[in-house]
């Protein structure tokens, strides 16, 4: 395990059957390569925290072309959301 904690250990704490210490959760931001805050911020900031690091871990291999194109293709597909009132 990266982090140090047994996977019973994060099963646990993923279910709410455990609360983890300030070391484990030290341990498992630095694992995930993420800060403390976006581990226990609440879950509508947490979730985009996460997708904001997915964009960027995948935009992080990409060719110039590649995230023009990458970019283009989402804010097309945002202004499709905003004209549905989502």
């Amino acid at each position: 395990m990266l982090s140090g904690v047994s996977k019973s250990h994060i099963n646990n704490i993923e279910g709410a059957n455990s609360s983890p210490s300030l070391d484990v959760l030290v341990w498992i931001a630095n694992a995930l390569g993420v800060s403390l805050n976006v581990l226990v911020c609440d879950s509508l900031f947490l979730s985009k925290n996460i997708m904001m690091m997915e964009y960027a871990m995948i935009l992080e291999d990409c060719s110039d072309a590649e995230v023009r194109l990458i970019v283009e293709t989402t804010r097309v597909i945002k202004e499709g959301l905003k004209n549905l009132r989502l």
